[in-house]
């Protein structure tokens, strides 16, 4: 049996590409209003479809 390694994939970023990248985190750019919107349709969509079992 083949399994996947996914860890040793994982590139490491050092020196100005991890500032960016931090910087990147700490302040994410906000959505525009129609896509919030879109995404809470989709999502209460779902929730509307779902099924629990009990």
């Amino acid at each position: 049996m083949i399994t996947a390694d996914f860890f040793s994939d994982t590139p490491a970023i050092s020196g100005k590409d991890a500032e960016r990248f931090l910087k990147a985190m700490e302040a994410p750019k906000p959505l525009p209003k129609e896509q919030l919107a879109e995404m809470r349709r989709a999502y209460q969509n779902f929730l509307s479809r779902r099924v629990v079992k009990k």
